[in-house]
Order: structure tokens, then C-alpha cells, then sequence
């Protein structure tokens, strides 16, 4: 994806990558711990103010007994790559980084603290950061129409198909565009796609 940067910036450019991917996919994930909440799925406790402390909450909340399993399924795969993810963006954040033509394309940590890292593993956590990114807006997307709450984005069914399937994870490789894809038809929530409310704010 990145093969045409110089050698010499390629590791600021990644790193860059994975803390930005990092940021969008917290602010994301703060927009699903709302629609959440708001759907009653809350225990009464604020919402953390960390990324890696939200998401183990946001994950309990998505994956309670009661919630239709299409939609838990996949909030428990996203959530969890998302843990993922962020643990290792926290590892090179904190760590000192080394990158030069005699280590063949691997990062040394000048701590010491961990093993040399290929240049790929740290290109799959922006990767992965940027798919979470993606799943997480699927999810609150469709998560009034699995779970309850107000439906606050005006979208048809066919487009609530296509986030469901990015929330699933399956995401068509469009340059510009979120879409999802897929040979499998995405689930439907009991009662199908609810319509789109643009009066609920005056009401709530």
C-alpha cells in the first residue's frame, strides 16, 4: 500500500498511520458507546475517557445477554480487534524506534523492550486500526435497529445492508468510499430497517 515511500520515511509515515487510524477509530468508538447508552444498554457509569478503558466497556455493553446476536457477533469481532490493535499502537508509542538500511527492514526497540518488529507488522496495525474505524461506524449505524434508540442517519435499506457488512467486516476495496461487500445477505434486524426520524431530537 505504501511501497513507493523512500526507506528512510517509511517508518514515521507507518507510525503516523497507526496513531491517526488509532484517533479516528476512539472517536468512533465514543459515538457507539452513545447509541448504546441511549438504547438503555448502560449501567449508570460514565463514559470512560481513555480509549483503551472504553472499549472493554463499550464491549460489555454490546455483547449483553439481549442483544440479537447478528449485531453482538459483530461487535465482539471488532471490539476485540480493536483491544488488539491499540495495545500495539501503545507498545510503539512508548517505545524508542530504530530503522536503518542494516536491519532489513525490521524496527529495533533502543529499550530493548521488545523483539525487532517487521516493517509489515507494523504496516497490518494501521491496517487494522483503519478497518476498525470503518466496523465501528457500521455498528453505530445499525445499532438502533438491532438494539433500540432513536435512527439518527438518514439511510435506506439497501445502505443499511451494505454497513452491516462493513460491521461484519466485509468491506469493499473502493478507493473514496465505505461500502460493504460479500457473497453471504447481510442479517436484518426482527421487524427490519426501521425509518429514518428527523423530529426525534425535538421529542427526546
Amino acid at each position: 500500500m505504501w511501497d513507493d515511500l523512500p526507506d528512510e520515511y517509511r517508518l514515521s509515515f507507518l507510525v503516523g498511520e497507526v496513531v491517526r487510524n488509532d484517533s479516528h477509530a476512539e472517536h468512533e468508538t465514543k459515538v457507539l458507546w452513545n447509541r448504546l447508552e441511549t438504547a438503555g444498554l448502560g449501567d449508570g457509569s460514565d463514559r470512560e475517557d481513555t480509549f483503551g478503558r472504553l472499549l472493554p466497556q463499550v464491549l460489555e455493553m454490546a455483547t449483553r445477554p439481549g442483544v440479537p446476536n447478528p449485531f453482538r457477533k459483530a461487535a465482539a469481532q471488532t471490539l476485540n480487534l480493536a483491544l488488539r490493535a491499540h495495545q500495539y499502537r501503545a507498545d510503539l508509542v512508548h517505545d524508542l524506534l530504530q530503522h536503518g538500511r542494516w536491519t532489513d527492514g525490521a524496527v529495533w526497540s533502543a529499550l530493548n523492550q521488545f523483539p525487532p518488529r517487521p516493517m509489515a507488522e507494523i504496516e497490518r496495525c494501521a491496517l487494522d486500526l483503519q478497518q476498525v474505524m470503518y466496523r465501528v461506524r457500521g455498528l453505530y449505524v445499525v445499532a438502533p435497529h438491532w438494539v433500540g434508540g432513536p435512527v439518527v442517519e438518514y439511510a435506506d435499506p439497501e445502505d443499511l445492508r451494505s454497513w452491516m457488512r462493513v460491521a461484519q467486516g466485509n468491506i469493499a476495496d473502493v478507493p473514496g468510499v465505505i461500502r460493504g461487500t460479500g457473497i453471504y445477505k447481510a442479517p436484518v434486524p426482527k421487524g427490519g430497517w426501521r425509518e429514518y426520524d428527523p423530529d426525534w431530537i425535538y421529542r427526546s
